[in-house]
Formats: structure tokens, C-alpha cells, sequence
């Protein structure tokens, strides 16, 4: 046997035998900690909720062996996951443009259906978050929910999405005549994913307003791109606002078109906003 065989075959017996210390000790640490651990609370109350949390075997002999020290973990409160899930999703929907506080919150589950007319709209704002594709146009006055749904879709999908006034859209252009290094618009929304353009037609106006409008939405089209258009204005003003051609290519992409009524809900919200 040469000298590397040797030293080779030396090697993987020192190998065998640090793995086969390490797996006895890691036995009798185990050992140890369910002794210990039988005499300990088996379950902890979460303090936010008042829930019941179970002890999670597993993960405490990783901390205690981690720590060297004996630890208990329980199992995570469900409650608080999906808070946290929620908080985690709110700060995504910043990210991605959501900047109104007061619809941040906004899900399906918290739609507050008032005729059979919201529970329909809801309805088809849950399939079309589901299939996302096409487009989907709300239209009705203000404080009737149809952001709400619009950012409640944005929730509900994993899709990497962007969300924009019309406002802010057209401003976001005249950025770039100032500063050659500013996010162009066009690209940007015509290339995510699923986009919202939030109070079509509600602008200052302007010779590029309704270009700019129909780049970005023309492009969706032909790309078979989800995309979610809500109004204040009746037919006859979101046509003129998305304009002619694009509102018949609509015809084509859009899989709905829902029709909000009634008075506003804001008021209904005030102690939220207040923080009462």
C-alpha cells in the first residue's frame, strides 16, 4: 500500500469515527433534554392573543444544541403569523406603489358588501385574481370600493405587480423631460407583471397625457397582460380618457366590467382614520 493510500484510509477512519462521537452526543444530549424538558411547561400562552402554543420538540434541541444550553420553543401562534403575513404584504404593496394608508389594508375578506351589486363585484374581482389575465374595469363614484378591490387583487396575487394614479403617471412622465435619468414610465408599467392604474381620467391633462395612457395599455394588451383600471367617470368619460381605439381593443381583453353605485364609505371609516 502506498503512502497516500495509507494516509487516505487514515483519513476516512478519523472521519468515521469524529461522526460516529458527534452522533452519540448528540443522542445523549437529546437524552438529556427530554428528561429535563418533562418537568417544563408543554405549552405557552402567546401574549397578543391568549393562545395556547404547544412545545415544538424539534425545534428546541436545535436551540438548546445551538446554545449549548437547554431551551424550550413553541409552536408559532397562528394568529400572529398571519398578522405578520399581512404586515409583510403591506410593506410589498408600498414598495410596489400603494401609498394611500387608508386602502393599504384593503383584502377581500374585508370588502364590505352593502348590495348585491358589491357581492358581485367581489366576486369578480376574486376570479379575476385567481385566472389574472386580461383587463378588469371599475367604474362608479368615489368611496365605493373599487381600489379597495383593486389593491385587494394586488394582495392576493403573487405576481410581481405596480400600482399608479393617473396623477402620479403623468407626473412620473414629466419627470423625464427634466431628468434623463428617471424611471420611464412606459417601460415600467408596460413590462410588470399585473398593473393597476388607479383614477383613470382624474389628471391635470395635458397634449401627452392620452398618449402616455394608451402606450401603456396598448402594450398590455398585446402582451396578454393583467391589468385593473378603476374610474370616476361614467362610460362615456373613461372612453374619452383611455380613448377611442383602446376602448374597442377592451372589448377584445377585458374579461369584466363592474359598475360600482351608491354614496361614499369613507365616512363609515373615520374612527380608523383617526386612530379611535
Amino acid at each position: 500500500m502506498s503512502a497516500t493510500e495509507q494516509n487516505v484510509r487514515t483519513d476516512r477512519a478519523d472521519f468515521t469515527g469524529a461522526l460516529e462521537r458527534l452522533r452519540k452526543a448528540s443522542a445523549d444530549f437529546a437524552a438529556r433534554w427530554h428528561e429535563w424538558a418533562a418537568g417544563q411547561p408543554q405549552e405557552a400562552r402567546c401574549e397578543r392573543h391568549g393562545v395556547q402554543r404547544r412545545l415544538d420538540e424539534d425545534a428546541s434541541l436545535r436551540r438548546s444544541w445551538a446554545d449549548r444550553e437547554m431551551r424550550l420553543a413553541h409552536e408559532p401562534c397562528a394568529k400572529c403569523a398571519a398578522e405578520d403575513a399581512i404586515r409583510a404584504r403591506s410593506d410589498e404593496l408600498r414598495l410596489a406603489g400603494v401609498l394611500d394608508e387608508n386602502v393599504l389594508h384593503a383584502r377581500f375578506d374585508n370588502f364590505q358588501c352593502r348590495t348585491a351589486t358589491d357581492e358581485s363585484n367581489l366576486a369578480a374581482a376574486r376570479r379575476f385574481a385567481e385566472r389574472l389575465r386580461g383587463f378588469i374595469v371599475m367604474l362608479g363614484p368615489v368611496g365605493t370600493g373599487k381600489t379597495h378591490l383593486a389593491v385587494a387583487i394586488m394582495r392576493a396575487v403573487a405576481a410581481r405587480s405596480r400600482f399608479t394614479t393617473h396623477g402620479r403617471l403623468l407626473r412620473a412622465l414629466r419627470e423625464t423631460y427634466r431628468d434623463d435619468r428617471a424611471e420611464d414610465p412606459v417601460r415600467a408599467f408596460s413590462a410588470v407583471r399585473l398593473f393597476v392604474l388607479d383614477e383613470v381620467g382624474m389628471s391635470a391633462g395635458g397634449r401627452d397625457e392620452l398618449p402616455l395612457v394608451h402606450d401603456i395599455l396598448s402594450a398590455r394588451h398585446e402582451a396578454r397582460k393583467p391589468t385593473v383600471l378603476t374610474t370616476n367617470l361614467d362610460e362615456d368619460g373613461f372612453r374619452a380618457a383611455v380613448g377611442e381605439r383602446m376602448h374597442d381593443r377592451l372589448s377584445q381583453s377585458g374579461v369584466a366590467k363592474l359598475w360600482f353605485a351608491g354614496e361614499s364609505m369613507r365616512s363609515r371609516f373615520r374612527k380608523d382614520y383617526h386612530g379611535t
